[in-house]
């Protein structure tokens, strides 16, 4: 079988430098979770393609600003996530919500700060769009509109945020190996004889169903009789749930962002941040299912099995990725 890409795409420097310009240049990166943000004055630092940028809510509305300080380029925020101005950690400068330089300590003394030359040292800004749950920045205007750039994923994001609920738990892995192979390892399951035998494997119906956009996919796939029968035992307890899936569905949206949902009942989202041409970073958060709009999803010993089965699957999550390019003792070696 003949290999779309060559190896050196995987391994040389200059084809890592060569795609991240591609992000920046086409592409609308995932960068949180509307719920990360939600609450005025809140804000979420994240690197998109080598980029530092906070997202941030200004009133309701969510800006993207460039997470360096125009001063002496010290990053602003130096947490991930956080609520209150933004201010330099370093000399103590003061920005707006419109990105402008409101406050500087001991002002008089720099006396070639004049007041147009403080107007040009406001943040860069980012484009924000939103599509349910999810929140993604452009960092170049040749980034087409959000909705064109997602076309007809558009509809699956909005599907997934109607059932999408709270955080249940997340955690961080780093892969060594190049993107592009920790993703691919997402999008099939053709390897989970081998490599998840006693976690993935068993649970698959391997009867894979994909579809597929210029950019954008999601595969389908039922769940072995085991597992739906011991699915079928506690389904009551999601009664009212957002959405409702047929065994496992897992999207990918390019190029950093893959949803994985089982029944409904819960969402692995992961974000992928490339650290080097061999090595990435791999951001995971589980969310419950929220209920249906204008519903409720069943209280007391129904909330206790979500619950359970919630802490469940993040372990189990857990299990499968430690079992994954890097985790499981490398998959790349070529170059």
């Amino acid at each position: 079988m003949r290999n779309l890409l060559e190896a050196e795409r995987y391994v040389r420097e200059e084809w890592h430098e060569r795609e991240m310009v591609g992000w920046r240049r086409d592409c609308w990166l995932f960068a949180v979770m509307a719920q990360e943000v939600a609450e005025e004055g809140s804000w979420r630092a994240v690197d998109l393609a080598g980029v530092p940028v906070v997202v941030w809510n200004c009133g309701g509305e969510l800006r993207a600003y460039l997470n360096v300080c125009s001063h002496r380029h010290s990053p602003l925020c130096l947490q991930s996530a956080g609520r209150g101005r933004l201010q330099c950690p370093y000399h103590g400068w003061i920005y707006d919500e419109e990105g402008r330089v409101s406050a500087i300590p001991s002002r008089p003394k720099f006396e070639d700060l004049t007041v147009e030359r403080v107007q040009e040292l406001g943040l860069k800004r980012y484009r924000v769009g939103q599509v349910g749950a999810f929140v993604w920045v452009a960092l170049e205007e040749t980034v087409p509109p959000l909705e064109e750039y997602l076309g007809e994923a558009t509809g699956w994001l909005r599907e997934m945020s109607a059932g999408c609920g709270e955080r249940v738990g997340g955690l961080s892995m780093r892969y060594e190996g190049n993107w592009k192979l920790v993703i691919e390892n997402t999008l099939e399951s053709y390897h989970a004889a081998c490599v998840h035998p006693e976690t993935l494997y068993p649970g698959r119906g391997h009867d894979s169903v994909f579809e597929a956009t210029e950019r954008h996919s999601r595969m389908m796939e039922g769940n072995s009789a085991t597992l739906e029968r011991s699915w079928r035992l506690i389904e009551k307890s999601f009664a009212g749930r957002g959405q409702v899936t047929r065994g496992y569905c897992h999207t990918s949206i390019f190029p950093n962002l893959n949803i994985g949902s089982t029944y409904g009942s819960s969402y692995v989202v992961m974000r992928f941040v490339p650290e080097g041409v061999r090595r990435t970073l791999v951001e995971v958060n589980l969310y419950g299912c929220g209920a249906v709009e204008g519903g409720s999803l069943p209280g007391g010993a129904d909330a206790t099995t979500r619950k359970w089965y919630g802490e469940g699957v993040m372990k189990f999550v857990e299990q499968v990725l430690g079992r994954g390019p890097g985790g499981g003792g490398g998959a790349q070696r070529g170059g």
